[in-house]
């Protein structure tokens, strides 16, 4: 694990999925976007990668995760920045509490929504050619498999 410190033009993200006790998972429903995607966020400067991850779960989904394996990462050339998202896969542990957003994150109005991996395939393959970031959910997800 290293720590991340140098923005300038790019942009660090930690994201993953988060296997539920009823083996389903979660997505976030961007509804002003119209798209869905697995939680996470932004790496904090100087913020451990897996840090940042287990920190966006608990304040996207309410949720603890262990036993945490980092399944890979995606760089994107965007406009006016590179975005290098990390992708991790995680087992809900606890009690679900409240989320914990901010008010930049509640403009998009995330809703947290339970699927199957089955629909989750479905949702994101019909929304990743329109969407970059349901595209980079889907492309984790294909390598999650490896792992579950």
């Amino acid at each position: 694990n290293f720590e991340v410190n140098i923005y300038g033009n790019y942009k660090y993200n930690a994201r993953g999925i988060v296997i539920l006790e009823n083996g389903n998972t979660v997505l976030i429903n961007v509804q002003k976007e119209k798209y869905h995607t697995f939680p996470g966020g932004q790496i904090d400067q100087n913020e451990r990668i897996i840090d940042a991850y287990i920190r966006e779960i608990k304040e996207e989904t309410g949720y603890n995760v262990k036993n945490i394996k980092h399944i890979g990462h995606l760089t994107l050339v965007r406009d006016t920045y590179i975005s290098i998202s990390y992708g991790f896969i995680g087992y809900a542990v606890g009690e679900k509490s409240e989320v914990n957003l901010t008010e930049e994150e509640k403009i998009w109005d995330p809703v947290v929504e339970e699927y199957s991996f089955d629909e989750v395939e479905k949702i994101l393959t019909a929304e990743s050619s329109d969407n970059p970031r349901a595209n980079t959910a889907r492309v984790f997800l294909e390598e999650a498999k490896k792992y579950l």
